[in-house]
């Protein structure tokens, strides 16, 4: 009997033992669940952010794309508007020059500095909207940045790791163990 009951004795201290092993690894078990729900959470959380402030950027870069357009309709324009007037006020010293007939050479020459000074101005006017668009682009390659190209540079970097773990069939701790040499 005393045999018996050693043996009940360690049954029940196993059943004991296994119970409250059993209610540690479920509570365990149940946080982990309750972590990664509040990790997909917040995942998806950060992907709409991220795709919010994608959208925001695209919308400005087709702002700024548009008022570039914009600013190289209406320098066309002007250009246009000055060669008319060129055209228009050459025609009229030309006329000058044929009624009178003295000081011709004084008539070109002045045309000729005035066209001159003209395209200098033209030119001017180009490189300044050449370097006013090569700053808009430098801006927004950083704002691009600001805003989430360490997070696209990490997402295709996690991507390519994903391929390499697929196409290998190594595992992440694997590779990891690869690239640090041990």
């Amino acid at each position: 009997m005393a045999d018996d009951d050693q043996r009940a004795d360690r049954v029940l201290d196993a059943l004991v033992a296994n119970t409250e092993a059993m209610t540690h690894l479920n509570a365990t078990v149940q946080n982990h669940q309750q972590d990664f729900s509040e990790g997909r959470k917040a995942s998806r959380e950060f992907a709409n952010n991220v795709g919010a402030k994608l959208d925001n950027l695209d919308r400005s870069i087709g702002e700024m794309k548009l008022a570039s357009e914009n600013a190289e309709k209406a320098r066309q324009l002007e250009l246009k508007r000055i060669y008319d007037l060129l055209g228009e006020e050459r025609k009229d010293r030309r006329e000058a020059v044929v009624e009178g007939r003295e000081g011709e050479r004084d008539a070109l020459t002045n045309e000729r500095d005035h066209v001159r000074q003209m395209v200098r101005e033209e030119l001017g006017d180009v490189r300044d909207q050449r370097d006013k668009k090569q700053g808009l682009v430098v801006s927004a390659g950083k704002e691009i940045w600001k805003v989430g190209g360490k997070y696209i540079v990490a997402a295709v970097s996690l991507l390519i790791v994903a391929a390499v773990m697929k196409m290998t069939g190594l595992s992440l701790a694997d590779i990891i163990g690869l690239t640090s040499g041990k």
